[in-house]
């Protein structure tokens, strides 16, 4: 399976995920992303900061009928209050200059729950921490894991957010751990596909 990966000015990776030959996913849509010749069926949300869901109005708006897919407890950072939550996370980002970006952000359309399948082979995991709502995917059959920002190479996210929850971080990351080392991962930002043995600093 080729993930393919673009990179935002925040470093996010935005991910245009295969489901066959010409169906795709779009994961944290943060920078602009080519899609000639590929039909997307959804937009995955693995949490809701501002720097995950930078495009998610532009993408919307070309293509209105796309599922908005976010675990609920994320929720409240889409739609007509989104600005309110963004606010907390940009705060402590010192990015409150790019606040009004964030007016009229369409609204999940499905919330996302542990345990769900997507596109018969991704399984939603729960992974609480960074924020309430965090998700991971897991492709067991093709080994990969779609870390959101839970776990990046040699680290993880950070937890000092104003809904952040470090225990649930790090209950979230032993789980993790407890998978299949060799899973390929690609997490919300910087270094992407690297075996799960090289994620996090101890195993």
């Amino acid at each position: 399976m080729k993930i393919e990966v673009f990179r935002s000015y925040y470093t996010v990776n935005t991910l245009v995920v295969p489901i066959n030959e010409k169906d795709v996913f779009i994961v944290d849509p943060a920078t602009e992303i080519p899609l000639e010749k590929k039909n997307p069926v959804a937009i995955v949300l693995t949490h809701g900061h501002f720097d995950h869901v930078m495009t998610l109005k532009a993408l919307h708006e070309k293509y209105p009928s796309l599922p908005i897919l976010i675990h609920e407890l994320d929720a409240k950072y889409l739609g007509k209050d989104a600005i309110k939550a963004q606010s907390h996370i940009l705060r402590d980002c010192s990015s409150t200059q790019i606040l009004n970006m964030f007016t009229d952000m369409p609204d999940a359309t499905g919330f996302l729950k542990e345990g769900d399948i997507l596109f018969s082979d991704w399984k939603v995991l729960h992974t609480p921490g960074h924020s309430p709502g965090s998700i991971c995917l897991l492709n067991e059959k093709e080994k990969i894991l779609i870390s959101g920002d839970t776990l990046f190479y040699g680290t993880y996210g950070r937890d000092d957010f104003y809904d952040s929850n470090p225990l649930d971080m790090a209950k979230s990351l032993r789980r993790l751990y407890e998978l299949d080392s060799e899973l390929s991962v690609y997490p919300g930002h910087d270094h992407v596909n690297f075996p799960l043995i090289f994620a996090g600093e101890t195993r």
